[in-house]
């Protein structure tokens, strides 16, 4: 999974993300995986056989994004 957050980071150019020397695991299920590198968290989405980055957020609490991308708002009706 964090193979996919270092891509995700190099396809944005996201700085401070690249390379991950540490990370949380804040929250894991069988669809969700909300992981928290440095001050970014970020939300994958598990899509069948693989997970991908749905969105990045430096907000303390994801939920507070106000994006309205479909795995985000998913992910916080359950939280």
């Amino acid at each position: 999974m964090v193979d996919k957050i270092s891509l995700y980071c190099e396809k944005y150019n996201i700085p401070n993300c690249l390379p991950i020397s540490s990370h949380s695991v804040i929250d894991l299920n069988d669809k969700h995986s909300l992981i928290k590198i440095g001050d970014t968290n970020y939300l994958l989405t598990n899509n069948g056989n693989e997970w991908d980055v749905s969105i990045a957020s430096q907000e303390k609490n994801i939920c507070d994004t106000g994006s309205d991308n479909p795995d985000l708002v998913q992910y916080c009706k359950k939280n």
